[in-house]
């Protein structure tokens, strides 16, 4: 069985700055958001922290062209990403 969900998108301000992912860490910040939802073109691996945050081989693995949605702890205003084998672009949203 199906399941569908809603999922409501807010831009510009909210989100949709693509993120190059490459073979060095590259941060962006997602300003207020609470939850994000996020695409890559290829692997990649992320982190979110503050504005040093710095994204390793060993972080959360962002599957290419599998859309997920991040939950947001508090104070965590930034996300990093770095390519698992192959640079590539993420785009990203805030939704609620």
């Amino acid at each position: 069985m199906a399941t569908n969900y809603a999922v409501q998108v807010f831009g510009p301000e909210a989100g949709g700055t693509p993120v190059t992912v490459g073979a060095a860490s590259a941060s962006q910040s997602v300003g207020s958001a609470t939850r994000i939802l996020m695409t890559s073109t290829t692997d990649c691996h992320i982190r979110f922290g503050t504005s040093s945050v710095v994204a390793v081989t060993t972080d959360w693995l962002l599957p290419a062209k599998t859309p997920v949605i991040f939950d947001i702890e508090n104070g965590k205003t930034y996300f990093a990403a770095i390519q698992d084998s192959a640079a590539g672009t993420i785009t990203w949203a805030a939704v609620q």
